[in-house]
């Protein structure tokens, strides 16, 4: 199956301090960590482990992340002909976080966030198209490549954190949205089935990851919601929340992929992410093709 994934794309730093610093004080770093990373990205390279045909649009700068975030998709065997080579700086996020849970997360999305239409070159047919939802000019970009998904028959998968009204036009163009929900969110679980209802009617599958999915998720399908799932993850230590939601989203799509159920889907998506959350490193818990039979056998969450 070709798949093709269209955003954020960055290289994520890991600083881990004793403790943080009051005012005049200085923090001791104990380790630091550097990944190629990103949502969209995570989930095309995790597609691509599992022998998926995959290719990806982004843009970086020609600096040294930018040489790390290309070789890193070489590595996995992406298609990088339109990961373009831009004059800003390559996106980065910085996470500083102490051995508690507080940390403090910074990043600039650079030059991924500045893609124009004219710079991509031609586009093949793709069975799947992954989209996470950027700023700016690479967002009207997206949006047209949506637009060139669906006239070519392929499903248009959506991951979006918001609801707002520049997002709009490209959510009612996916057969499937898949929406990261946590308590800073704008907007309330009524007023998102309120949303769905008024706005979306063509999406065939609106899901609601609570916490990145670490917390469960509400599955609406045509409109309707059809089932609430409770994860029983019970991971003792979570180290990289921030990958919980790429991996959720490469088992769910995985499923889908291979015609599961929604059900069955979920139950990818839990397994994937529960293996993902307890590894510093974004890909490192994506099972293989052989070691799903193993991991499906356990029960990884109830219905309510």
């Amino acid at each position: 199956m070709k798949v093709l994934g269209f955003g954020d794309l960055v290289v994520e730093k890991v600083i881990i301090i004793d403790k943080f610093p009051k005012i005049g004080e200085i923090a001791k770093i104990k380790s630091s960590l550097e990944f190629a990373s990103g949502k969209c990205a995570n989930v095309i390279k995790a597609l691509s482990k599992l022998e998926f045909n995959a290719s990806f649009i982004g843009k970086v700068g020609s600096d040294a992340e930018g040489s790390l975030l290309i070789e890193n998709m070489i590595h996995y065997g992406i298609d990088t002909k339109n990961i373009i080579l831009g004059n800003e700086n390559s996106g980065i996020r910085v996470i500083v976080k102490s051995d508690g849970n507080k940390k403090i997360i910074l990043e600039n999305m650079g030059a991924n966030y500045n893609l124009k239409l004219e710079e991509i070159n031609r586009i093949e047919k793709v069975d799947l198209a992954y989209f996470v939802l950027l700023r700016s000019e690479s967002l009207k970009t997206q949006k047209c490549i949506a637009k060139i998904m669906k006239e070519y028959g392929a499903k248009v998968i959506v991951n979006t954190d918001n609801l707002e009204k520049e997002s709009k036009e490209i959510l009612s163009l996916a057969d499937v949205v898949l929406l990261d929900y946590s308590e800073f969110s704008k907007f309330s679980l009524e007023q998102i089935e309120d949303y769905i209802k008024k706005f979306l009617k063509n999406v065939a599958i609106f899901l609601i990851k609570i916490r990145n999915g670490i917390n469960g998720c509400i599955v609406f399908e045509n409109k309707n919601k059809i089932e609430k799932y409770i994860f029983k993850n019970k991971v003792e230590g979570i180290l990289n929340e921030f990958s919980a939601s790429s991996a959720f989203d490469s088992g769910f799509i995985f499923g889908l992929s291979k015609n599961k159920s929604l059900e069955e889907s979920v139950k990818l998506a839990n397994v994937f992410l529960k293996e993902c959350i307890k590894r510093e490193e974004p890909l490192s818990g994506i099972p293989t093709l052989h070691q799903l039979n193993f991991l499906l056998t356990q029960r990884e969450f109830e219905k309510v």
